[in-house]
């Protein structure tokens, strides 16, 4: 998966999720690791040297390869701007 999502507000955020086929095709069989960069402004793409080198180590001491899941917040390269932080920055319960 390599696309902006839509939230629910009706802005998009911009998320590249990659899989490692298992064995029997389960991808919960191997962690998953959420990679957000710091912002306002850069995007996924600083990310990704880190991604790799997690994935060496994992293979280095066989633990196996990691799924990842790349995500530029709002404001943060790919996604949409934020106009109003009171309103689409905040999480209400």
């Amino acid at each position: 998966l390599q696309k902006p999502l839509m939230l629910a507000c009706g802005k998009r955020i911009y998320c590249r999720v990659s899989t490692h086929n298992q064995s029997n095709g389960n991808i919960f069989e191997k962690p998953w690791v959420l990679y957000v960069p710091g912002g306002p402004g850069f995007g996924h793409l600083s990310t990704e040297p880190l991604a790799d080198e997690v994935a060496t180590y994992c293979l280095k001491h066989k633990m196996g390869i990691t799924n990842s899941i790349h995500m530029d917040p709002l404001g943060n390269k790919f996604s949409d701007a934020v106009i109003d932080p009171e309103t689409e920055l905040t999480v209400t319960y």
